[in-house]
């Protein structure tokens, strides 16, 4: 069983570790750590839509705060420079560079320190250009030091994507909150760019997906993307505040929605009277027993119309960063 390190979004550790015990070989063992979390698995690559990035664990070490300690410590560490290499070839990267991190910034350290770990790989090229993978040498606030081989580079990150649209890491955890199930009836009615609609349609199969918005151009964007023309997929333009279609009333079995905040435009109503008028049209769309998961940055007004609205119970919720702002994942029911 090996050992692996995978990032998610900050306050998401939790809900990550659930999907991966969810759909992951053995996994046990597992230290949630600030946006990580460190785990075994019998797997060769752990993929999860949670994770952001993954590492094979070379080695840990504790008690190290300094990064030139740690750089130091590996340097003289004959196993896990062995090890390195080992896994390196194992996976079959051709080439790669040595990264440092201190306490999430990226650091330099002595470059003798340096090319000792560089030289120690047999079975790849250094190339600090455009190297296939990492060895990344990681210190943690808390004192946890690691010497860690990235995995994968899937951009699973807020860094490359338009503005306002919503991480796939965020927005597959929502749609695991929102109890997604295969043959389920999804529903997105604020789908913006589409990616909680994406996030569905990857986690497993739908009976259908229905994913609208009151933006014309947010539909456009949503229309071009290749994963949402399958024919299970249905996109339309339609205001929340409508009526709610007759092939949706009281059929969906999943809904998991970010509506707006009110940053880029302001709401078209105050904020709880928004949110409370959402709630009762969200209830229109789904079936009783229907898991729903909303994502809100106004936590004080959103909750207050919680609690005025009984029919949706929300009986747990995330606190996490969006974009760096904060923000909470609410999950709940259609009563």
């Amino acid at each position: 069983m090996d050992r692996f390190y995978s990032t998610c979004a900050a306050g998401l550790e939790y809900i990550a570790i659930e999907m991966a015990k969810a759909s992951l070989r053995g996994v046990r063992d597992v230290s949630p750590l600030g946006g990580a979390f460190l785990y075994s698995a019998n797997e060769d690559i752990p993929y999860s839509p949670v994770f952001q990035n993954t590492y094979r664990v070379i080695a840990e070490y504790r008690g190290v705060f300094s990064i030139e300690k740690l750089a130091s410590l590996v340097s003289r560490d004959k196993d896990a420079l062995n090890k390195a290499d080992l896994e390196i070839k194992k996976y079959g990267f051709h080439t790669f560079r040595c990264m440092f991190s201190d306490r999430n910034r990226l650091a330099s350290v002595n470059p003798g320190t340096r090319a000792v770990i560089e030289r120690s790989v047999k079975s790849a090229k250094a190339d600090r250009v455009s190297p296939e993978t990492e060895l990344l040498l990681l210190t943690r606030t808390e004192g946890t030091a690691l010497f860690l081989l990235r995995l994968t580079k899937r951009g699973n990150t807020e860094k490359t994507l338009a503005k306002g649209e919503l991480s796939p890491s965020i927005a597959s955890a929502m749609v695991f909150l929102a109890g997604a199930r295969p043959g389920g009836i999804f529903c997105d009615p604020f789908a913006g760019h589409g990616a909680i609609g994406q996030a569905r349609a990857l986690y497993c199969q739908a009976e259908e997906i229905h994913l609208s918005d009151i933006d014309p151009d947010m539909i456009a964007v949503m229309k071009s993307k290749p994963i949402l023309r399958r024919k299970n997929i249905f996109i339309s333009k339609h205001d929340i505040f409508e009526p709610v279609p007759k092939t949706l009333s009281g059929r969906v079995t999943e809904l998991a929605a970010d509506p707006p905040w009110g940053i880029f435009a302001p709401l078209p109503k105050p904020a709880e009277e928004f949110y409370r008028d959402m709630l009762t049209s969200l209830s229109g769309y789904c079936a009783p027993g229907a898991g729903i998961c909303i994502l809100s940055a106004d936590k004080e007004n959103f909750e207050k119309a919680c609690g005025v609205y009984r029919d949706i119970r929300f009986d747990s919720r995330t606190d996490i960063l969006v974009n760096g702002k904060k923000g909470a994942l609410y999950k709940g029911t259609r009563l």
